[in-house]
């Protein structure tokens, strides 16, 4: 089944007074709650007796949901500084799709819940860091038979169960032509003046510890039938509890089992802590409407500290109703203020340090029984289906960014899959001990090409062109195509690649043409197929490759692919490209020996158990916001830095190690003035090894075929000598050359450097750097039929990623002989090395990256990427 984006855009209040009204203030249950978007999904089918389309239905949602929004105007908003939701112009996003599919494929089948995200318009239980997210977001799917799927995600900054379902009973009714109106909208507000707001929310103080946590989860919908039930609750009675209720005896019953699953599949006999969502409108002195909105539930805490192998439902069933009741009318007074804030937290706090500790196991309890039954009727009659969808194991996904006067729309996604149908007759594709301990994250490209003056081939007929030829390519790196399993080889050939493509409003000029202002990297991160440079802790299931062909208004296509690090280096990316443009030009791009496609791991076998604690994440990824910045060297530049670079122990430094050293050296001195402390410095290199190993090996071997030399700058001397760092980043190189064969395949040299240094720079003893250098490798002078490009570029690390760490690139520039350094630093460091008038006389800030400027995204914060 293939979803296809038709089209996306805000949907706004009708009301144009709006502005006029006062923010509305969240209240402390609000602060306390973390960005992340609940999911719902209401099927309906076509009457029979109906001629309106799907775009009608569709028009005429958009309409009543303005109406809606005229009464809830608060989820038309935005937050602002966890203190009250303003700005009611912003609008909803609302995404309209054309599903390549049968509504009866989801309502009659048994489909796998996160199947489902595809038809969301956001990725659903994802922890949101953008503040500024949209409080709702709204796709209508419009199936081939002409059934339709109303899809919402709601934030959890203020919506609760009561919230999403009075707000969708009103939109209902607007839609049905019927009165939607609430009857005292100044019990909208109600929920603050219960529970006042904190002025300065310290940090930590949420439930995201608690909610969300490492690890790969999956989600199933099981039903219980009326027998069923009954027969819980009899099997739930006690002396302590006589009358149980369904939720209560089918809550204990699902307690009990994940309990003992838990403890089966760890070994262990932990406590485990229930939390249950209680709502509290009708328990508040005066009560209040459901349509009061906001986060009016509180969270009970019960407590299974047992460590015997029989686990009574009696007792469960008791701890579940005690915890209920204990939320009563007496807890309000307690709750008010300073010291409500004191009490909420401080057991949080509790909660959240024994599971942390890894002493209990943790689980949360949500009832919607009379309060979302998934009955609403727009006017096609109440739903066939309502379901939520599951927890899935993307980082995807979000429809359309929106950067000054251009837009990007998605309109379709698709997996492309290897041509040939015999690659799941080869064996497992074996990891390198060096792929095991890279890290998982997504190294971004974008290659710009221009219409050429005497093609009559369209943007779209060109993407065809790409797939077909993409296809080809696939089945000559048929890993690409794969998934990792267990942190060992690669399998599942015919998992595919997903592609997506985009329509942009703008022209490619806009990026291509020098403009005198300087692009924020981070702007070009809108035309990826997922975010760049983020560490993944679960990656099971992400594909090892990632496309978006994003075509603009005047013809021309940016060409954007993420790669993940898992398997892929430079080297391995530079010869999926030429491979894949050999096969959309027509010609042969089959590789000459595919028995060394695996070739390294051979050399660096993997280890069939690897400790957590050994890989690059600590390294390359830790706290602080960051900021990257392009800049160029030309000629002239080069040759001084060389000649400067020159020393009696370095006569002919090379133009990456002058280079390298150049930037090395203001950075410390950047950092330097903005700590105002000299620490050491650290800089970890790249080395491709492939020529370097006996026998060599091609360029086609599949893997991270590099090593990582350090080498220390220990001065605490005020002036930085450049030509002292220019012979540490040579010696460093040289090194690789000194590694035996032995050496080169010890997991135990590899453990010890990687702890070394990770302790000095987590310990805040040392600065950490890397540099990589592309020269020579990739050049972005791919030809897919389009031509050459016209400028390869590298996106940045945004605002919402802040884990990168401190990173130099190297690539060649567009002009002869220039370079160009893609440069990643905190952002403080960031702009004093950018006012650094020492450091400009060499280095430009490069112009050709087009006119915008990136303003933060208007939707939640997460990826572009393909909900396949």
């Amino acid at each position: 089944m293939e979803v296809r984006i038709t089209s996306s855009q805000m949907v706004k209040p009708s009301s144009s007074k709006l502005h006029l009204l006062k923010p509305f203030n969240l209240s402390l249950l609000d602060q306390l709650s973390p960005i992340n978007y609940v999911p719902l999904i209401l099927f309906y089918a076509k009457p029979h007796n109906s001629h309106i389309e799907g775009s009608q239905v569709s028009q005429q949602l958009k309409q009543s949901l303005e109406k809606a929004l005229d009464q809830f105007y608060p989820l038309a908003g935005r937050t602002k500084n966890n203190l009250f939701i303003s700005d009611y112009d912003e609008g909803v996003p609302y995404v309209e799709t054309r599903v390549n599919g049968r509504l009866a494929d989801f309502v009659d089948q048994n489909e796998v819940l996160e199947a489902m995200n595809q038809l969301l318009p956001y990725r659903p239980f994802c922890y949101v860091s953008n503040s500024t997210a949209p409080q709702l977001a709204i796709q209508v799917n419009v199936f081939e038979c002409g059934g339709i799927a109303v899809a919402v995600c709601c934030s959890h900054k203020i919506f609760d169960a009561s919230t999403i379902s009075v707000f969708l009973n009103s939109w209902a009714a607007f839609n049905r032509g019927s009165n939607g109106e609430i009857p005292n909208p100044d019990l909208l507000h109600a929920s603050s003046r219960f529970f006042p707001p904190v002025e300065s929310m310290p940090p930590n103080t949420s439930i995201e510890g608690l909610l969300f946590n490492q690890g790969s989860l999956k989600t199933r919908s099981f039903v219980f039938d009326a027998n069923a039930i009954a027969a819980l609750v009899s099997k739930a009675k006690s002396n302590s509890l006589e009358h149980p209720s369904r939720v209560v005896s089918l809550s204990a019953f699902l307690w009990k089992h994940a309990i003992r699953a838990a403890r089966s599949a760890s070994g262990t006999l932990k406590a485990a802590i229930l939390s249950q969502a209680v709502n509290i409108r009708q328990r508040l002195k005066p009560q209040l409407p459901d349509y009061s909105i906001g986060n009016l539930f509180l969270l009970p805490s019960s407590t299974y500290n047992s460590v015997e192998n029989d686990i009574k439902l009696t007792e469960l069933a008791y701890l579940v109703r005690e915890g209920e009741k204990s939320v009563t009318s007496d807890f309000q007074d307690l709750l008010q203020g300073e010291e409500g804030f004191k009490v909420i937290t401080k057991e949080l706090g509790e909660i959240a340090e024994t599971v942390s500790k890894g002493n209990a196991e943790f689980y949360t309890l949500s009832s919607w029984l009379n309060t979302l039954d998934g009955k609403e009727d727009f006017g096609l009659g109440k739903p066939t289906l309502f379901s939520i969808p599951g927890v899935d194991s993307h980082n995807h996904d979000l429809k359309t960014w929106n950067l000054d006067q251009m837009e990007v729309q998605i309109t379709s996604k698709q997996m492309v899959k290897p041509s040939s149908s015999k690659l799941h007759l080869l064996k497992p594709f074996q990891l390198s001990l060096i792929d095991q301990v890279s890290t998982t994250n997504y190294v971004p490209f974008i290659f710009f090409y221009p219409k050429p003056s005497d093609s009559h081939i369209d943007g779209s007929q060109f993407s065809n062109q790409l797939k077909q030829s993409l296809s080809k390519a696939l089945t000559q790196f048929y890993p690409l195509s794969g998934r990792t399993r267990n942190n060992l080889f690669i399998s599942h050939y015919d998992e595919g690649v997903p592609f997506v493509e985009a329509r942009v409003k703008g022209r490619l000029s806009d990026f291509t043409e020098a403009t005198g202002e300087v692009l924020e990297l981070e702007a070009l991160n809108q035309l990826l197929p997922c975010r760049p440079f983020c560490f993944f802790q679960d990656y099971s299931a992400l594909p090892q490759l990632e496309i978006q062909l994003n075509i603009f208004d005047c013809g021309g296509i940016a060409l954007a692919l993420c790669c993940l690090h898992k398997i892929i280096d430079a080297t391995t990316i530079s010869c999926f490209l030429k491979t894949w443009a050999a096969f959309s030009l027509g010609s042969n791009g089959e590789i000459p020996d595919p028995d060394l496609l695996e070739a390294g791991s051979r050399f660096f076998p993997p280890m069939e158990s690897m400790p957590t604690s050994v890989n690059l994440k600590r390294l390359l990824f830790n706290e602080g916001r960051r900021k990257s910045r392009s800049f160029v060297f030309d000629a002239n530049a080069i040759a001084t830095l060389m000649f400067k670079a020159k020393s009696k122990r370095l006569e002919q430094p090379s133009r990456v190690a002058s280079l390298g050293a150049f930037l090395w050296k203001h950075a410390i001195q950047a950092s330097r003035s903005v700590s105002g402390s000299r620490k050491p410095a650290i800089l970890c290199q790249t080395v491709n090894i492939r020529r370097k190993m006996k026998p060599q090996l091609p360029d086609y071997s599949i893997g991270n075929l590099y090593l990582l030399p350090t080498t220390t700058y220990n001065s605490v001397g005020k002036d930085v000598e450049l030509t002292e760092l220019a012979y540490l980043v040579s010696e460093a190189v040289k090194s690789v050359n000194k590694y035996s064969q032995d050496l080169l395949q010890g997991f135990k040299a590899i453990k010890e450097q990687q702890t070394e240094i990770a302790e000095m720079v987590s310990e805040g003893n040392a600065e950490f750097y890397t540099l990589v250098s592309w020269l020579n490798t990739l050049d972005g002078k791919q030809d897919f039929g389009w031509g050459k490009s016209s400028l390869f570029s590298i996106p940045g690390v945004d605002s919402h990623n802040p884990g990168f760490s401190d990173c130099f690139i190297l690539k060649q520039a567009r002009h002869h002989n220039s370079m160009e350094a893609w440069v990643t630093l905190p952002d403080k460091v960031m702009a004093v090395l950018e006012h650094d008038p020492d450091f400009l006389a060499f280095a430009s800030p490069n112009p050709s990256l087009g006119k915008f400027k990136a303003k933060k995204q208007r939707f939640n914060g997460e990826t572009l990427s393909g909900k396949i």
